[in-house]
């Protein structure tokens, strides 16, 4: 028998694998269960993926407002010599 909506949003991610696996000693799956794996796979590998560029986005912004502050303190000494 399958669980309502409420009751698989409730269960715990162990509670789940548990009974996928006991589950999947008595059935038989067809192409589109090793699909949707690999699609969750590379949906996880570009989520860590944009993690890096956004972090990397971030450092680069970070140092270019660093730079731009300098170069403004740098013109307003040069201005008032």
């Amino acid at each position: 028998m399958a669980r309502s909506i409420r009751e698989l949003h409730e269960a715990s991610d162990e509670q789940l694998i548990l009974e996928h696996d006991q589950e999947a000693e008595n059935t038989r799956v067809g192409t589109a269960y090793y699909m949707a794996e690999l699609h969750r796979r590379n949906l996880e590998r570009a989520e860590k993926s944009n993690r890096r560029l956004a972090r990397a986005s971030f450092i680069m912004a970070s140092l270019s407002a660093a730079a731009a502050i300098a170069a403004v303190l740098l013109s307003v000494l040069a201005a008032l010599e």
